[in-house]
């Protein structure tokens, strides 16, 4: 995978690439956003929805605690979420949970792993093959 980027930071078990230019020429932007009991890496595209990725690790917090604490704020948002229901998953050979969100302008597919004491959410668009 030429001119990919390996995202590889001691704050995270888990490792990714993801394309510094995408096929059709856009820039992939890396935003990080930090609280006292998570971090977040979020990749997108300004003009685009060639690519939507997020790995957020969260201290402290099990996978079905996530689930219900992410259903709850988005119940609280104008927009109405359709939200599926947790379901136990094999990814990377180890057991995960897996849900999907749908609303009137997307859809996003949510994994999370359980590490540890620490859950890894990772949400992307299942639309894009980037995200794969």
């Amino acid at each position: 995978m030429q001119d990919w980027q390996h995202f590889a930071d001691t704050r995270f078990a888990l490792r990714l690439q993801y394309p510094k230019v995408t096929p059709q020429g856009h820039l992939v932007e890396k935003a990080e956003s930090q609280a006292q009991d998570m971090v977040r890496i979020h990749l997108t595209l300004k003009d685009s929805r060639e690519v939507y990725f997020e790995i957020t690790h969260y201290y402290d917090l099990s996978a079905k605690m996530e689930y219900q604490r992410h259903t709850e704020n988005l119940k609280k948002r104008p927009e109405e979420f359709v939200v599926t229901g947790l379901k136990e998953i094999r990814w990377m050979s180890q057991r995960a949970y897996e849900y999907s969100i749908d609303w009137s302008q997307a859809t996003r597919v949510v994994r999370l792993i359980e590490i540890g004491n620490a859950t890894y959410r990772i949400l992307y668009d299942p639309q894009s093959a980037l995200n794969l």
